[in-house]
């Protein structure tokens, strides 16, 4: 069974590469969107689908401990995409 650092890091991949792939999809769609704009819908969208798990996992304070983690996560994450957009 996989420890709850390696579950919480692989959470953090998941994240990651959803929203990649969710900006780069937006700049196929439209190459003259603002990357910040869609890297804070993006944002906006992980806050309410892990505030939804979280609601869903009461049973399972562990899990629910997990996503409260990820959910303070997301900022330092939406910093570093918008770092990397600017650049």
């Amino acid at each position: 069974m996989a420890s709850a650092s390696e579950t919480l890091a692989t959470m953090r991949g998941s994240i990651e590469a959803r929203v990649r792939e969710q900006v780069e999809r937006h700049l196929r769609i439209s190459p003259t969107s603002s990357i910040e704009r869609i890297v804070e819908m993006q944002m906006k969208d992980e806050r309410e689908r892990l505030e939804r798990l979280i609601d869903a996992a009461d049973e399972d304070p562990t899990q629910a401990e997990m996503l409260v983690s990820l959910l303070g996560w997301l900022p330092e994450l939406e910093h570093q995409l918008r770092k990397r957009a600017r650049r």
